[in-house]
């Protein structure tokens, strides 16, 4: 028996069936938002013109952390999932750009800030 050798698409219970136990604690595929998420955020998150802007992502994580309480953990992984969605290799962005990310203040803030929430939990 070979492998297929034309692209064929692949149910999530496929892909269920091969992660690794630890990976199927929460479901990484849903398509729903999770409802511990603050909503202003996840519509700002969402809409079209920060979708495409990694300088308007950057913003609703800093508008979030300036409310002055621990932030949420969800809108800083949403935040951070949605820059690695934007800067993935066929995107429009260069490496030069996707340096200049790593190395901005407010970028880095954010790595900071998730690092924090996984030990909090």
């Amino acid at each position: 028996r070979g492998f297929p050798t034309g692209p064929e698409w692949m149910s999530l219970d496929t892909i269920r069936a091969r992660q690794p136990k630890e990976l199927l604690r929460n479901d990484v595929y849903r398509t729903v938002p999770p409802e511990d998420i603050v909503p202003e955020d996840l519509n700002e998150l969402a809409s079209d013109s920060v979708v495409v802007d990694p300088a308007k992502v950057l913003a609703v994580y800093k508008r979030h952390v300036a409310g002055g309480e621990a932030p949420d953990p969800a809108v800083l992984i949403r935040a951070f999932t949605q820059l690695g969605f934007l800067f993935d290799p066929n995107s429009f962005f260069s490496s030069a750009d996707r340096q200049l990310l790593r190395t901005h203040r407010d970028f880095r803030s954010l790595a900071h800030d998730l690092a924090l929430a996984r030990e909090r939990q």
